[in-house]
C-alpha cells in the first residue's frame, strides 16, 4: 500500500477522519507508523491472526528476509510513502565493519562502474572468503561530478585500476562495458581476458537476480562493508521499479515483464559481492 491518490487510500483516509459517520464502516489493522519491524508486539495490531492460523515464526522469517517497505505494506498494514527502496539505510548500516583490512594476500573481486560526465564512475571490491567470514564489500575509489561541465578523467581511472591489481590479489575485476569498452579491452590485455570480465548492468534480465541476492545477503547481514558514506548513498538512493525488459534490455528485446532497480546514482559495484558469495 503506497500513498498516493488510489481509491483504497481515498476511502482509508475518508474512514480516519470521519469516525462518526455511521453510513460509513471502516476498521483497520496495522502497526503504529513509528513501530520498528523487530518489534513483535506491534504485529498483532495488523495481524489479528497471530498465534492462531498465522505463525509468528513464519513473521519472523520474513522480517528477516523481506525488504522492509514490503514487510511495512504487507505484514505491519502500514501506507508507505514513494517509490519502495532498493535498500533502506539501516540494513546497510547494520553491516558496517570498518576493522577489517584487506591486504596484499586477501583474494578479491573487483567491480567497474563507469559514467562519462553526469554519473559518478566507481572501483570496488569484495574479498572472496576462504574460512567461511562473510565476503566484505570496500570502496577503491569513486569519482563524482563536482561542477557543471565536469567529466572523469579515464587516465586517472585507468591509474587507479593499475593500482589496484598491484595492491590486492585481484581474481577478476567485473566491468560494465557500456561508454568504457576501449579501456576495458586494454584492461582485458594487460590483465588476461580470463580476468577481465564484462557484465553490462543494464540487461535486466541478468542484473536482478544479482541485486535481489545481494539485498538478501545484507538484510541477513552475511556481508560486510567498510561504512564509506559515498558508497552507502549509491545503494540507499537506489529505488525498485518493475518495467518490460523491451524497453530496457539492449541486447534485444525480451519483451518480459521483470524488476529493475534505479537510482539517481548508479548501483556502483553492485555485482562483486555477489560474485564472491556464489
Amino acid at each position: 500500500m503506497t500513498v498516493g491518490d488510489s481509491v483504497l487510500y481515498r476511502l482509508c483516509e475518508y474512514g480516519r477522519q470521519n469516525p462518526s459517520d455511521r453510513s460509513f464502516y471502516f476498521r483497520e489493522y496495522a502497526a503504529p507508523q513509528t513501530a520498528e519491524i523487530s518489534d513483535e508486539s506491534a504485529w498483532k495490531f495488523a495481524n489479528p491472526a497471530l498465534d492462531d492460523f498465522l505463525s509468528r515464526d513464519a513473521l519472523r522469517l520474513d522480517a528477516k528476509t523481506a525488504r522492509a517497505d514490503n514487510f511495512r505494506r504487507y505484514r505491519l498494514g502500514q501506507w508507505v510513502n514513494g517509490a519502495s527502496s532498493w535498500l533502506p539505510r539501516e540494513d546497510w548500516d547494520a553491516c558496517t565493519d570498518e576493522s577489517v583490512k584487506v591486504d596484499t594476500r586477501t583474494p578479491v573481486v573487483l567491480a567497474f562502474d563507469g559514467s562519462i560526465s553526469d554519473d559518478c564512475t566507481a572501483l570496488t571490491g569484495c574479498t572472496v572468503p576462504s574460512n567461511g567470514e562473510a565476503p566484505h564489500l570496500f570502496v577503491v575509489n569513486i569519482w563524482q561530478k563536482d561542477e557543471p561541465g565536469w567529466t572523469v578523467d579515464r587516465d586517472e581511472v585507468d591509474a587507479a585500476v593499475k593500482d589496484a591489481f598491484k595492491r590486492y590479489n585481484v581474481l577478476e575485476l567485473v566491468a560494465d562495458p557500456y561508454g568504457w569498452r576501449s579501456e576495458i579491452q586494454k584492461w582485458a590485455k594487460r590483465y588476461g581476458a580470463a580476468r577481465v570480465v564484462e557484465f553490462p548492468s543494464y540487461v535486466v534480465s541478468r542484473m536482478a537476480p544479482f541485486t535481489d541476492s545481494l539485498a538478501t545477503a545484507i538484510r541477513q547481514t552475511q556481508v560486510t562493508h567498510d561504512g564509506n558514506p559515498n558508497s552507502c548513498t549509491s545503494r540507499c538512493e537506489c529505488t525498485r521499479k518493475e518495467h518490460s525488459t523491451r524497453r530496457c534490455n539492449r541486447e534485444g528485446p525480451q519483451g518480459k515483464s521483470s524488476k529493475d532497480r534505479r537510482c539517481r546514482n548508479k548501483r556502483h559495484g553492485l555485482w562483486p559481492g555477489r560474485l564472491a558469495r556464489g
